[in-house]
């Protein structure tokens, strides 16, 4: 039984980081352990915008946001950024949520834009704090790049946070979720996205997480949103709010017609709400 879990450690690990968002290097190692604060922001290309991260307490850091009727509170959407004049050739990234929509984003767009073309990279089990075996950030940065003198890439739809709410595990770095350090490494991952979106003239549209049924997610999706909004804010690019579509993350999970039953994914109506959503919002944005 050792001589099998030393063979197929690589595969036991890949699992464990999936399923449970746990590094078996990090436990093996207790060193790790120790917090170290993020000092400086991850790498990326040099880009316009801002130069360093808004101050953390920017980011609003309230975890159960008080009701106010007659609705909670939530980041509204954000429309700052026109998209390039003519066809557009726009890319699809984010977890299984994603996965839902994507295709059926595509295909309307097909019928209503046929000179577009689309792509959907979206992948499950993946996200901004689990990089070991799929790395957003390093992904869409060599997508751009790698579009730029072919086919550019003009626009890029992002879907993705409800596989990042654990703690974050980096060689030497052991940030508990939901840490002050945790929310500005997150934010860090989020902008060497949006650095290189700027770079590259390439839209961005955000969306941002509905309300979950599993508190510690509904906990992330409160800090996440807060940083997706305001990291787009920043940067001056596109933020769309799913919580009035399907559900407020400021009130209680409640199902009704729109989620499906694991309180994180949508219904057919729920994802036909949000295929509207995304259609509605890059419609608005098209440039005269």
């Amino acid at each position: 039984g050792v001589l099998l879990c030393i063979l197929w450690f690589a595969s036991i690990e890949r699992y464990v980081a999936a399923r449970y968002h746990l590094s078996l290097d990090a436990l093996l190692n207790r060193n790790q352990e120790a917090t170290a604060p993020v000092t400086s922001a991850a790498p990326g290309p040099a880009a316009p915008g801002p130069a360093a991260l808004t101050p953390l307490q920017s980011f609003n850091y309230q975890l159960t946001p008080p009701l106010a009727p007659p609705l909670p509170p939530h980041w509204p959407s954000l429309a700052q950024q026109p998209l390039r004049p003519g066809a557009q050739r726009i890319l699809f990234a984010g977890d299984s949520m994603m996965q839902g929509i994507a295709p059926l984003v595509m295909n309307a767009l097909k019928q209503s834009h046929p000179d577009w073309s689309t792509y959907d990279m979206s992948r499950q089990n993946t996200g901004l704090t689990v990089k070991r075996y799929f790395d957003w950030p390093e992904t869409l940065v060599n997508e751009m790049e790698a579009a730029k003198n072919e086919a550019p890439l003009t626009a890029i739809v992002i879907f993705l946070g409800a596989n990042d709410p654990w703690d974050i595990y980096e060689p030497s770095l052991h940030l508990k979720f939901p840490s002050e350090p945790w929310a500005m490494r997150y934010a860090q991952q989020v902008d060497v996205i949006l650095r290189a979106a700027k770079a590259h003239g390439v839209y961005v549209l955000w969306l941002g997480l509905p309300a979950m049924k599993e508190p510690r997610l509904q906990t992330g999706a409160a800090l996440q949103n807060s940083i997706f909004y305001q990291r787009a804010q920043a940067f001056q690019t596109d933020y769309l709010s799913t919580e009035p579509i399907l559900g407020y993350v400021a009130a209680p999970f409640a199902r009704g017609t729109l989620r499906s039953g694991d309180g994180i994914h949508f219904s057919a109506a729920g994802q036909q709400a949000l295929k509207q959503a995304v259609l509605d919002h890059l419609e608005k944005q098209q440039a005269p």
